[in-house]
């Protein structure tokens, strides 16, 4: 498979036509070799406009859900950056690549250990993979950019809070199939606002799922 042809038609054929327009964003998509991020078995797939599975149940973003989170966080050279569900990797070293200083937290330790493998391959730096999880994982310092790789059910203030001024939040919220992608930006100590991007459906991160009903 030509696979530096199937980047550039993943990029024009898929991510342009959603709406993707960030020449810096399009630019690092078309230059990192996605299929270094999936597994070998799954390569051929790896520029499909859909998700490809990387085992223990999870399966990356498509190219285009990728480019529209790319272009909401609009990470600038030095943003201190936090994701919550590294899966792959991918997301995280295109933010590296951006100029983002990157920290991810993963929860399934094969999954850790497969990303820092993925990154080393590609040969991306400034992203530290740690294996832990939301809410109990979360670093106590303030972030630039913080996305979150997973939809919650509640609220989400807390990581809200780990913005700082100017900061931006991209995350996924409410419950399935009516679920809204986000940006949240922190105006002063004491306000945020927000913009819905577009409807999409994710699961939900481990411990931010909605809780359950039980029926009598």
């Amino acid at each position: 498979m030509n696979f530096e042809h199937a980047r550039y038609q993943m990029v024009t054929q898929q991510v342009r036509s959603f709406d993707v327009l960030d020449d810096a964003v399009l630019e690092i998509m078309n230059q990192l070799p996605r299929e270094h991020f999936v597994p070998e078995a799954w390569r051929d797939a790896a520029y499909a406009d859909a998700g490809v599975p990387i085992g223990h149940g999870q399966r990356t973003f498509s190219p285009r859900i990728d480019g529209r989170i790319l272009q909401a966080v609009s990470v600038q050279t030095g943003d201190r950056v936090l994701e919550i569900g590294t899966g792959s990797g991918y997301l995280a070293a295109c933010m590296a690549l951006l100029g983002g200083h990157v920290t991810t937290l993963e929860r399934v330790g094969a999954l850790a250990e497969a990303a820092r493998n993925n990154l080393r391959q590609a040969g991306v730096d400034r992203v530290t993979v740690h294996e832990a999880e939301a809410p109990a994982g979360l670093p106590d310092e303030r972030f630039d950019v913080i996305v979150v790789g997973g939809a919650i059910n509640r609220g989400s203030k807390a990581l809200e809070q780990l913005l700082d001024l100017e900061g931006r939040l991209f995350v996924v919220e409410g419950a399935a199939p009516a679920m809204t992608a986000r940006l949240v930006q922190r105006a002063a100590e004491d306000r945020w606002y927000a913009e819905d991007l577009l409807e999409t459906q994710l699961p939900y991160l481990v411990n931010f799922e909605p809780k359950q009903s039980f029926e009598f």
